[in-house]
């Protein structure tokens, strides 16, 4: 995440946050970008990055929690969906602000059509603190997620912080790819185009 971005998301907590009728009103993307990923100098594979606030009401009485995560595609020997996620609790008290890494149990992604993927394999505890890594096989499952990020633009995430309990569910929007410095979100296919090219000239690689 870029440094104004980071700035702009405390902005969020430290003004929205403290007033219990506006911790709603941050929950939502904070931003969406899409990179090309490279090896060698050549097109290897294509990540979407976001980062979403959302009150969690099941564990954490409201409180504002923050997901920085990607979509890294791979077509390789080994075709593959990398999901990271990093979650970040955000806590308000008398001496200001303070956040705290707490690493999900699983997170699992719902389709727009409301299928819910789960890897087949056990997530990854990742080198970043509060971040797991869920690697998806390449099939169609797979392609309904890449779809949904592309063109309509909406996700849910399942996050489950202890096992077998209760998911938080947080909506993904695409579509936002930045805040503004009044804390407006502003929407464009910015990052949505980005991946979509990203994805055909990694296709063309494919012998």
């Amino acid at each position: 995440m870029k440094l104004r971005e980071k700035a702009i998301l405390l902005m969020f907590v430290l003004l929205l946050f403290p007033r219990p009728a506006s911790a709603q009103s941050v929950a939502g993307m904070i931003r969406t970008s899409s990179d090309v990923i490279t090896k060698n100098g050549k097109i290897a594979g294509c990540s979407m990055g976001f980062t979403v606030a959302f009150a969690d009401h099941i564990y954490r009485s409201g409180g504002i929690s923050v997901i920085d995560g990607s979509f890294d595609l791979k077509l390789d020997v080994n075709p593959r969906l990398t999901a990271k996620f990093v979650l970040t609790d955000f806590m308000v008290g008398a001496s200001g602000t303070t956040s705290r890494p707490s690493a999900p149990v699983n997170v699992y992604v719902e389709t727009q059509s409301g299928q819910v993927i789960r890897s087949p394999l056990k997530p990854i505890e990742s080198e970043t603190p509060g971040g797991i890594l869920t690697v998806l096989p390449f099939n169609s499952e797979t392609v309904a997620i890449l779809n949904d990020i592309t063109f309509s633009g909406n996700l849910t995430l399942l996050v489950s912080r202890k096992i077998d309990a209760r998911d938080v569910r947080v909506p993904l929007d695409f579509g936002v790819v930045s805040v503004d410095d009044n804390a407006e979100r502003i929407k464009s296919r910015e990052a949505q185009d980005g991946f979509l090219r990203c994805q055909s000239a990694l296709l063309k690689t494919i012998k």
